[in-house]
């Protein structure tokens, strides 16, 4: 695999181990890839989330724990906020959400959907969903005939994994438009 191809504009600040400018990570990117460019796929919305014009979905910007710095440009951790939960933490978190207003832990194919097979670290359009840390995602999907487990995304390089439910991995909410 060819990789050095940049996903997003120069980079200028190291944060995280990402090296960012405008919200944007350095993602290796493979022009080896068969990967329809999909330029108008995602819009960001004035509340913080992002549309899925391909799936109907709509997404959380930051992963949980995060928050939109509109002056940096970027998500960055909150203070004293959970980065990491396990699975029932995670379910409990996207129920107690914001209300009844429908955001919940997406299943495997909606997660899978946001993976950008032609990137890793992080696997993911980094011009729209910036600071995306470079770790596993829980999804709302058990692992059948893998008790105690659940399927959970990569986005390092975006595999699909089973994880045990009592490890603490990170989550990005979802909701039907």
């Amino acid at each position: 695999m060819k990789l050095g191809k940049y996903c997003g504009s120069p980079f200028k600040v190291l944060f995280m181990g990402l090296i960012l400018q405008q919200g944007q990570a350095w993602a290796e990117c493979s022009t080896n890839v068969d990967e329809l460019p999909q330029p108008n796929r995602y819009s960001v919305n004035g509340d913080n989330t992002i549309t899925d014009q391909t799936t109907q979905l709509q997404w959380q910007r930051c992963a949980a724990g995060f928050g939109w710095s509109a002056t940096g440009n970027l998500c960055s951790p909150l203070a004293g906020q959970v980065t990491d939960f396990t699975w029932q933490e995670a379910l409990v978190y996207a129920k107690n959400f914001a209300g009844a207003s429908g955001w919940r832990l997406p299943n495997t194919k909606e997660l899978e959907s946001l993976v950008k097979r032609s990137c890793v670290n992080p696997a993911i359009e980094t011009s729209v969903f910036s600071i995306t840390p470079i770790g596993t995602f829980w999804t709302s999907t058990a692992a059948i005939g893998y008790f105690g487990n659940a399927w959970v995304v990569s986005f390092s390089d975006g595999s699909l994994l089973t994880g045990d439910k009592t490890n603490p991995y990170q989550v990005r909410l979802v909701k039907s438009l």
